[in-house]
């Protein structure tokens, strides 16, 4: 789901666990035009919870407070706890990612020095660990419709997977890089409504422009951007904007 705007900034909320002045983090989808981050920020405040950290489609939001993940639709009464990840004091949830109506959020430890990813639905039964050691990063995951694309890391290197918020629905995409090499794939962007573009290095071309439609057989290089002969850095191609369904980005050719 690609968004119009995203800003942090602190926000008194009463009865804060985490600290006086926590951070906020809230994201406005496109296709809910009226939405603000004022009447965000106002939903939260009158839900009163010591949110870090909140994403939503326009009709529903989720909100990580401490160890706990929330969805509400903006009141107190529509506002469940849907989860408990976690009770260490160096663990955390962090980096939420909707794709349709469900949730991806990072549960961070710092004592083991890596982050799992977990999805939600919204409730209880429905949220689960889909992957075991992920980066902690909003720029390596995207919702395309209702599956999430993310880079994970397995036995064939960090790559580009997919889920749909289960385990019989979540597996690697694609094996971009050579073997167990890493493609190590970034700046994940949704172009339009059915592509996103990312940056991979598949060992030879170096890291380049890449596109997918969520499938294995629609994943592929865009360009060989910087085609110097010897060249194995790639052009670099990152940050990616989508201008209604065509996609800008910065590279060296």
């Amino acid at each position: 789901m690609r968004a119009c705007a995203s800003l942090r900034r602190p926000s008194r909320l009463r009865n804060s666990v985490l600290s006086t002045e926590p951070k906020i983090s809230i994201v406005i989808p496109c296709f809910n035009e009226r939405a603000t981050i004022r009447t965000l920020v106002d939903r939260v405040r009158a839900v009163d919870l010591p949110a870090r950290e909140i994403v939503s489609n326009g009709t529903v939001a989720y909100l990580v407070a401490g160890h706990s993940l929330y969805v509400t639709d903006g009141t107190a009464a529509n506002t469940q706890l849907v989860a408990n990840i976690g009770t260490g004091v160096f663990e955390s949830l962090e980096s939420m990612t909707m794709f349709g109506s469900s949730v991806a959020v990072n549960f961070r430890s710092q004592v083991i020095g890596q982050s799992t990813l977990f999805t939600s639905d919204g409730t209880a039964a429905g949220t689960i660990q889909v992957h075991g050691m992920v980066p902690n990063s909003n720029s390596t995951r995207v919702g395309l419709g209702n599956t999430l694309l993310f880079t994970g890391t397995s036995t064939s290197g960090n790559e580009l997977w997919v889920t749909d918020g289960t385990l019989a629905g979540t597996a690697q995409l694609a094996d971009i890089g050579i073997g167990a090499a890493s493609s190590s794939p970034g700046y994940l962007t949704l172009i339009g409504n059915n592509t996103v573009m990312f940056n991979a290095d598949d060992g030879v071309h170096g890291r380049e422009p890449w596109i997918t439609d969520g499938t294995t057989s629609g994943t592929h290089l865009v360009a060989n951007i910087n085609s110097t002969a010897g060249a194995t850095l790639g052009s670099g191609a990152q940050t990616f904007v989508d201008a209604g369904g065509t996609a800008y980005f910065a590279a060296s050719d």
